[in-house]
Order: structure tokens, then sequence, then C-alpha cells
């Protein structure tokens, strides 16, 4: 971890539900990505983000 003073834990999130409406893309690696939303602390708390499943 550096040392700049990062709160960032990549464990520290949690799955969301994807309203209804909005389309879930692909993945460059072919699958569905997932919904996530960040439990970090800081500027980025509770920011919604779609991941790779992989």
């Amino acid at each position: 971890m550096s040392s700049s003073g990062s709160t960032y834990i990549p464990w520290n999130k949690v799955r969301a539900q994807v309203p209804q409406g909005i389309q879930v893309s692909m993945c460059f690696c072919g699958s569905l990505c997932k919904l996530m939303e960040s439990k970090v602390l800081g500027d980025d708390f509770g920011m919604r983000f779609f991941m790779c499943e992989n």
C-alpha cells in the first residue's frame, strides 16, 4: 500500500441491486458486469460502479 494516505480497501464493497431500466454492460472478457457499492469512508462512500464478475 502506498504511503499517500489512501484509505482504499478493495474488499470494502457490497453488491448493489441494479435499478429497473438500467442495462448491465459486458466486460471485455465477455461476462456480465455486476453493480457494486463502495463502503469505504471518504469522498467515494456510497458510490456505485460496475465491476467484472470474474
